[in-house]
């Protein structure tokens, strides 16, 4: 856990602050420190180390007593084994989530503002009479492609290049450590709507190459911090390259 939290730190060192209020990186400069905060917080407080199997017992089975009771404890709500496991798969997912948008927004905000060898945004919204409908994940990233093969930035980007590529080719369910990115948005956005249904929740968890499940908290945490160092560098990588894009 030591190692890990000093890999978040790591990372979150590479949040240099906006110069301005009115930066485009403001944006994925929130989502990614408050990411990184939520990580740090589930390392704390256990979260690569709980029991899936028998969370439901441990936790859900008692949780709404248990947080109607500490709304009135003067101690730290975390000193009881259920609040803690609990409050570290909400920090978890939070972070995860976070890393998700905050991954998006650099990716959005790198193909939608103008070039610094002067050309248009790459994708930009459209505008109707009904409001502005923004454009989606794929369209951004179809952006970003083209952009990135502006002769002026050859070999300039390295680490968006290789971010990028995460979202590329992968099968939609191996566990691969080099797809963590992709790994993540999926996990995310498959519980953002819809049943809540167990045995879907399970089929499509990620598996080995063999087919053998591997998504345990473990894994789960080890891959969020690997993606998350991925997700910083990047950030410090964009800001360097146009610090002064402000929308």
């Amino acid at each position: 856990m030591a190692d890990a939290a000093q890999d978040i730190v790591a990372a979150l060192q590479n949040l240099t602050t906006p110069k301005s209020f009115n930066s485009v990186w403001v944006g994925p400069f929130d989502q990614l420190v408050s990411a990184g905060y939520a990580l740090l917080r589930a390392e704390k407080l256990g979260y690569r180390h709980r029991s899936l199997s028998t969370y439901y017992y441990r936790v859900h089975a008692k949780i709404v007593d248990l947080i109607v009771a500490s709304a009135s404890a003067d101690e730290d709500v975390h000193c009881d084994p259920a609040l803690k496991d609990f409050g570290g798969g909400i920090y978890f997912n939070a972070g995860i989530q976070r890393l998700t948008f905050g991954v998006e927004r650099l990716v959005a905000t790198f193909a939608g503002i103008p070039c610094t060898c002067g050309k248009a945004a790459e994708t930009t919204p459209t505008v109707t009479r009904r409001g502005t409908r923004w454009a989606d994940f794929g369209d951004y990233r179809n952006g970003a492609n083209r952009r990135l093969k502006h002769s002026h930035l050859q070999g300039l980007l390295p680490k968006l290049t290789t971010m990028l590529s995460q979202f590329d080719g992968w099968d939609g369910r191996t566990f691969d450590s080099e797809k963590g990115l992709t790994i993540l948005r999926q996990q995310v956005n498959q519980r953002k709507h819809g049943l809540y249904l167990r045995q879907h929740a399970k089929a499509s968890a990620p598996v080995t190459a063999a087919g053998e499940p591997s998504w345990s908290p473990a894994q789960q945490s080890e891959l969020a911090v690997r993606s998350y160092d991925c997700a910083c560098g990047v950030y410090r990588e964009l800001v360097d390259w146009n610090p002064g894009a402000i929308g």
